[in-house]
């Protein structure tokens, strides 16, 4: 069985955009440091995204200013990180921020959808081939892993080095899900298999509605148990993503 990892401080990041300062709270409870936290106004801004991947691949990693407040950012959270994982709501951009990190960091690019989950067809794989799968992905050296799955975490948390949580508002993610299914009308996107045409599913508009009231307490719970509170990047908006950057060494 693989246990829990614990980190070192050097992983820690305190930020947030809105207030330069940790939460006495959390240090209170003996926690090094809050859940790096970049906040901004919710918006859909697919400039943005496009922003963040440009200044990713020109190296630029400085600390970044928004509404005159500093965001001091670790650098060592992505330049030390080989296995991390991109969570969240459907429609909030997981794969597409995923992609970009991937190529920007050279890590092995891994979808749970096309890599794990799914058959040509819309075929869901049994739950045995699905961990057998997972396991065999998670237990190499690099890799970026773009998905949720809270019914794998025990098997992912537990290697990850880093979490980016993509924590977009439900109005943000229902209008990214209706997007790409008019997107991809008809075919499969890059990170399915082939022969699974875009859809969106009364189930998938119910998921994504009630996703931070039913998933997300599920994934705060299982951070803290796996240890990786204290290395998990929550991201509340496109904006916010397209301006997440880390300084380089």
């Amino acid at each position: 069985m693989i246990e829990p990892r614990r980190f070192s401080p050097q992983f820690s990041l305190s930020a947030n955009l809105d207030l330069y300062s940790t939460s006495s709270s959390a240090l209170c409870r003996g926690s090094a440091a809050p859940v790096a936290d970049a906040r901004d106004k919710p918006e859909h801004d697919e400039r943005g995204m496009a922003d963040f991947i440009s200044s990713l691949s020109r190296g630029d990693f400085r600390s970044v200013f928004m509404g005159g407040a500093a965001m001091p950012v670790d650098g060592a959270m992505l330049r030390h990180a080989k296995r991390i994982l991109v969570i969240g709501c459907p429609g909030g951009g997981k794969s597409v921020l995923a992609r970009a990190l991937s190529t920007s960091l050279d890590l092995p690019y891994i979808s749970m959808d096309r890599d794990f989950y799914w058959l040509p067809g819309w075929r869901k794989r049994d739950r045995s081939d699905i961990d057998r799968l997972i396991l065999e992905v998670v237990a190499q050296e690099r890799w970026i892993m773009d998905g949720t799955g809270l019914g794998s975490f025990r098997l992912r948390l537990p290697r990850a080095d880093l979490v980016i949580w993509l924590r977009l508002p439900r109005m943000a993610c229902l209008l990214g899900a209706i997007s790409r299914a008019i997107r991809y009308f008809g075919r499969s996107r890059p990170e399915m298999p082939e022969g699974c045409p875009e859809r969106l599913t009364s189930d998938m508009v119910g998921y994504i509605w009630n996703f931070e009231r039913r998933a997300a307490p599920k994934i705060e719970a299982a951070l803290h148990e796996f240890g990786l509170a204290n290395s998990t990047v929550i991201i509340r908006s496109r904006k916010a993503a397209s301006r997440f950057t880390a300084p380089g060494a």
